[in-house]
């Protein structure tokens, strides 16, 4: 079986040597992350990777996903190594402090995520997918909604995903046709197709959240 080693002394270059991310974090007020709290995030993210993630990469490639009665499952081992992840407080990396996340630079987590990449790339999208769906809350969500999903998303007893491919629309997203009219209570009425969802549906959480894009009425064409 192929195994994964994680380049730790490319990406202390590329933080130290390189970016000399101490003074950065300094200046932007993150005093309490130096160099030595750095590199034992990335060794601990190089050893889950190397020993967890990587050595289920095979089973991923072999068994893939199954659909049995209306329930999708996946591979053998990656149910239990993301409640391994979400255990550990990976998944919380990035959330903010507000909703129980660590809020930790994208410099120290972007490492860790493409170690996790490197060693497993099928299982590390659907938490990269549940990355992004709680960027997209923090940044553009409501109060209401942010205290609805971000807790749970953050947490990882909920993953998400982002519901953008149509048939006609791939890479062009400028193509989509997916219509969200303004209800007169404040909610929208969704209608359209979407295809390819990522993480769109596994038995490692009981509850998946699906942001959808969608155009408005007044939305530009391109």
């Amino acid at each position: 079986m192929p195994e994964y080693r994680a380049p730790l002394d490319d990406f202390q270059f590329l933080l130290h040597d390189w970016l000399n991310v101490s003074d950065h974090y300094r200046h932007i007020g993150k005093d309490d992350i130096d160099a030595e709290l750095v590199n034992e995030i990335i060794a601990q993210g190089a050893r889950f990777a190397e020993s967890e993630i990587a050595p289920i990469n095979q089973a991923g490639d072999q068994q893939g996903c199954k659909l049995s009665d209306g329930k999708v499952t996946t591979a053998q081992g990656f149910p239990e190594a993301y409640q391994n992840y979400i255990e550990n407080g990976w998944n919380a990396m990035l959330g903010c402090e507000e909703y129980g996340g660590q809020e930790l630079p994208y410099s120290v987590a972007i490492p860790v995520h493409e170690m996790l990449v490197s060693a497993n790339v099928s299982w590390r999208l659907v938490c990269g997918l549940t990355e992004s769906a709680v960027l997209a809350l923090e940044k553009h969500g409501s109060d209401a909604l942010k205290e609805s999903y971000l807790p749970n998303l953050i947490s990882g007893e909920w993953t998400g995903t982002m519901n953008l491919t149509e048939p006609q629309a791939g890479s062009d997203l400028s193509l989509l046709t997916t219509k969200a009219e303004p209800n007169d209570d404040g909610s929208y009425k969704i209608s359209g197709t979407k295809i390819f969802i990522s993480g769109g549906d596994h038995e490692w959480t009981d509850n998946i959240i699906h942001l959808v894009l969608a155009r408005l009425p007044d939305a530009p064409r391109v």
